[in-house]
């Protein structure tokens, strides 16, 4: 049986014990920015105490996104210790990315998405129903489809 990719991310945050609620698409925008504007040059060795205090964060969540950062070619060579991390920062991507709206646009934007979608699927049950009156089964299994593109929805909020 697969294994969904965010049953992966929420066990992955589990085992190294992060906060998953601290981590959000602002933390994660600012973070950059402040990558942006303190160390926009080549590699370079950031001192972690720093970005603790700033951002009221521990080893293991900043680690988490700064991996995220990496995956998504933001930065490269990340080497995260407890007391320093070094890395080097793509400062034209990340520049660019945070000119689209960075994570929280695309937080917006997927929430936007699963609106529509719990939009689409209202308007289906409607004309189903209209044209099964006789089945009610078939009614009953966009009923649980809506159902659950609702938690869907629900889900993604808790993530803010």
């Amino acid at each position: 049986m697969p294994v969904c990719g965010i049953c992966l991310l929420l066990r992955y945050l589990l085992i190294k014990k992060v906060n998953i609620m601290a981590i959000t698409s602002k933390l994660k925008d600012d973070l950059l920015l402040f990558l942006i504007e303190n160390y926009p040059h080549g590699g370079w060795q950031i001192d972690t105490d720093i970005i603790y205090q700033t951002f009221s964060i521990d080893f293991d969540t900043l680690d988490a996104i700064l991996e995220q950062f990496e995956k998504m070619g933001l930065i490269e060579d990340r080497n995260a210790r407890r007391v320093a991390v070094f890395l080097s920062l793509n400062l034209c991507s990340a520049t660019d990315f945070l000119k689209k709206g960075g994570f929280q646009a695309e937080e917006q934007f997927s929430e936007l998405q699963i609106q529509n979608l719990q939009l689409e699927m209202q308007k289906l049950q409607s004309e189903v129903e209209k044209l099964t009156r006789p089945l009610p089964e078939t009614t009953g299994t966009f009923g649980k489809i809506i159902s659950i593109a609702g938690n869907i929805a629900s889900i993604a909020g808790l993530f803010k």
